[in-house]
């Protein structure tokens, strides 16, 4: 067994006997909490965005078909008769 170095072994004393004042602390643990918070609500958002871009994406496909087949079938500008004149009737005569 190799034998650790005398700064090891301090480091390691030290670490052995603050170990029981960090667990009794709720400094600490309220952090852990709040990290795992943050990490959980982002892995939600950062799902429900994907998801949400996933949905719009097909959304966004199937109006673009639409118009293309809108397009296909209205006739050309070029086709459309342009009415050339528009009769008015005169108005009745008062009794």
């Amino acid at each position: 067994m190799q034998k650790i170095p005398s700064y090891m072994a301090v480091a390691l004393n030290r670490f052995q006997s603050l170990l029981p004042s960090l667990a009794k602390r709720q400094e600490g643990s309220t952090a852990v909490e709040y990290a795992l918070m943050i990490g959980v609500l982002s892995g939600i958002m950062l799902a429900s965005i994907r998801a949400v871009g996933n949905s719009s994406a097909g959304t966004f496909e199937q109006i673009a078909q639409s118009m293309e087949e809108t397009r296909e079938m209205a006739p050309q500008a070029a086709e459309i008769e342009a009415p050339t004149a528009v009769s008015i009737p005169a108005p009745m005569p008062a009794p």
